[in-house]
């Protein structure tokens, strides 16, 4: 057992088992989207850049699950239409971006905007299972805080693909 997965196993033991089965579920299908669809695999450092994701992806997951209990967790107080909002202006900037082809094509492993879009849909199964978990573990806020907070983080993931990409 890794010390991730030890911190993990520490993490969940008190959780909801059904609401933490179900997250474990779409963290899996999302952090996979994410590492073969929205990493440039057309370059050669591909295969670091991928593990490194992965990692990042893994280790910000089970932060959070050691954070479920804080009442000061998820950080922040931003509106979830506001959070949602700008989620959705970033992602409509890649899906009218002319730097991303619509699909893969020519260029084998290429980030593409179906790619994103089909990640995009594993994400939002993810941020709600995250909603479910949160208002499962603690009922101070309803799931908009954690929808929010999820949105935050999905919005960076997708300016980091926009920048440099498009204008």
């Amino acid at each position: 057992m890794t010390a991730l997965d030890a911190r993990k196993a520490r993490a969940v033991a008190s959780l909801p088992a059904a609401e933490v089965a179900r997250l474990e579920r779409t963290a899996q299908s999302f952090f996979d989207a994410r590492v073969a669809d929205e990493i440039d695999r057309s370059r050669p450092e591909r295969v670091a850049v991928e593990a490194r994701e992965r990692a990042t992806l893994d280790d910000a997951y089970v932060s959070a699950l050691e954070q479920v209990r804080n009442p000061s967790f998820p950080p922040g107080d931003q509106d979830p239409k506001t959070a949602e909002s700008e989620l959705d202006r970033v992602f409509l900037r890649l899906m009218n971006c002319s730097n991303v082809p619509e699909t893969e094509g020519a260029t084998s492993g290429a980030i593409s905007r179906a790619n994103i879009r089909n990640t995009e849909r594993l994400w939002r199964e993810y941020r709600d299972a995250w909603a479910e978990l949160g208002v499962a573990v603690r009922s101070d806020g309803g799931s908009g805080r954690w929808r929010a907070w999820a949105a935050r983080e999905r919005t960076r993931m997708l300016a980091g693909l926009a920048d440099g990409r498009c204008p």
